[in-house]
């Protein structure tokens, strides 16, 4: 399979199972510094948890197992929360499009092609290349990838950028129900961010 080389000498080509950690890496530049970390509460979480069991343990030893049991429930949801974010999180890497520089994954995008439209999802270039041409090297080679119409949801920053390439803001209640909700629309979580629906036609 050829693949279309761009700025900076990269090359754009299809996901690959071990880019899994690139792809996340990137992906979570998108998203704002406090929705990021779960990992690490819950983690502490479950260290501060251990360590209020020892000190109960150490301070009232009789206490101990009647303690332990009460909280079993609460050890048990922190180590199913640690195991979950440890294991795949149901990222599927094989719908991504990878921007790879020299074995060095510094870009990212998911499309998603229908019957009757496309969409496109977690276009993402590493912070310390944006700029150079890559981002719209991107885009324009995954837009030839999709059917048209073709939708994204985008940040409200990138909101000029996508208008270069020719997408334009469509109005939420446009859209059918279901592309809503695959583009996050109706997720409160990333309804917070401002997100816009936008379309290639």
């Amino acid at each position: 399979m050829s693949m279309a080389v761009g700025p900076l000498g990269c090359c754009l080509r299809p996901a690959q199972r071990r880019d899994c950690q690139a792809i996340r890496r990137l992906t979570q530049q998108l998203l704002p510094d406090r929705w990021r970390g779960y990992k690490t509460l819950l983690g502490l979480g479950l260290l501060f948890f251990m360590a209020l069991l020892a000190g109960l343990g150490w301070a009232y030893p009789g206490l101990f197992w009647p303690w332990l049991m009460a909280m079993v429930p609460l050890l048990v949801l922190l180590i199913v929360g640690l195991v979950a974010a440890a294991l795949d999180d149901g990222l599927h890497w094989e719908r991504y499009w990878v921007l790879d520089r020299r074995g060095v994954i510094v870009g990212c995008g998911r499309v998603e092609d229908y019957d009757l439209h496309g969409e496109l999802y977690d276009l993402v270039i590493d912070r310390s290349l944006r700029r150079q041409g890559l981002g719209q090297f991107l885009v324009e080679q995954l837009v030839k990838k999709c059917r048209r119409p073709l939708y994204l949801a985008s940040l409200p920053g990138a909101i000029a950028f996508y208008q270069q390439l020719g997408f334009v803001m469509v109005d939420e209640s446009e859209l059918m129900p279901w592309v809503q909700s695959r583009l996050s629309l109706t997720n409160p979580r990333f309804r917070q961010l401002g997100l816009q629906p936008m379309v290639l036609r």
